[in-house]
């Protein structure tokens, strides 16, 4: 069995827990759904708003369906974690479909646009491996290191 979190951040996205419940999922997997403040309760899966415990159920999940939020995503990325991308279309702007065209054409995850390309997604998500992610530091990152180490510890200077 491949437990499978389903996380959408602090944003609702009841669209994605409904498109799930119409979805077919295959055979050994198990959807665990963080629902944040959304008001759809899925009925086929187990499911909590929020959990002081999220970076424990993440690391433990095999595989992760969740918004387009970047922290979120580029955490799966840093995790290796085989996931689905999909964009949240209930949000104001569309900025999220961006980042899941980035994640999905770099093969770091699957991407989904349209909430209507979930099944294909899922279909392939037992078999899927995700491109190696390589962080880049900040172009700031060193100066900004060498700025606090010179204020923490101004003797090594």
């Amino acid at each position: 069995m491949k437990k499978v979190l389903v996380t959408v951040g602090t944003t609702p996205f009841n669209s994605l827990f409904e498109a799930l419940e119409n979805c077919d999922i295959p055979e050994g997997l198990e959807l665990e759904c963080q629902i944040a403040e959304g008001t759809y309760v899925p009925r086929k899966f187990s499911y909590f708003r929020f959990s002081d415990d999220f970076a424990q159920k993440l690391m433990a999940a095999d595989a992760v369906i969740s918004h387009a939020g970047a922290g979120t995503v580029f955490s799966l990325l840093e995790l290796a974690k085989p996931a689905i991308v999909v964009a949240n279309l209930e949000r104001k702007d569309n900025h999220q479909i961006e980042l899941a065209r980035y994640v999905a054409q770099s093969e770091l995850a699957l991407g989904v646009l349209q909430i209507d390309a979930l099944q294909t997604a899922i279909n392939q998500l037992p078999s899927f491996t995700p491109a190696s992610y390589h962080k880049e530091l900040f172009f700031f990152q060193e100066q900004l290191n060498s700025n606090i180490l010179n204020a923490c510890f101004p003797s090594l200077q």
